[in-house]
């Protein structure tokens, strides 16, 4: 899971910090604004060949976002729940184990495969750092100043 987070202008936080209803939903507009984004374009990019190819799909339609908010923060976490998704992120080493076959009497004595590191939620964030930060405090900013 990826979780953005705004730090910047302590005059700002400060505001944010007493911000009333009016001024938390503003903000959490924006912020669900780049998290819906943010998950397009995992999905469009990095999950459609320029990172991984697509084969059947299931990660790709897996990425998603979750909104969390309460008195002084709005924050959106983006991710997966499928299992493979970590192996292909981070890189790693998958051990198949040895196991035998009673049907033949073959025997395998179990073989490890390395999975290079293909990060596609990791390189989103860094390809759109930028932008992020500008959307989010324009996004503050304008809900403070409303």
């Amino acid at each position: 899971m990826i979780t953005m987070r705004m730090r910047g202008d302590k005059e700002v936080m400060r505001r944010l910090q007493t911000m009333d209803e009016r001024v938390r939903m503003a903000l959490r507009r924006a912020i669900e604004k780049e998290a819906i984004f943010e998950t397009g374009y995992v999905k469009s990019r990095k999950l459609s060949g320029q990172v991984l190819n697509v084969r059947t799909g299931t990660l790709r339609r897996s990425i998603a976002y979750r909104i969390e908010s309460g008195d002084t923060f709005v924050t959106a976490k983006i991710g997966t729940n499928v299992i493979y998704a970590a192996i292909h992120e981070y890189g790693g080493v998958i051990h198949h184990y040895a196991r035998s076959s009673t049907k033949t009497h073959k025997t395998s004595n179990g073989w490890d495969v390395k999975m290079p590191m293909r990060s596609f939620m990791r390189t989103t964030l860094a390809d759109n750092r930028q932008r992020i930060f500008d959307n989010q405090r324009k996004g503050a900013l304008d809900a403070v100043q409303k």
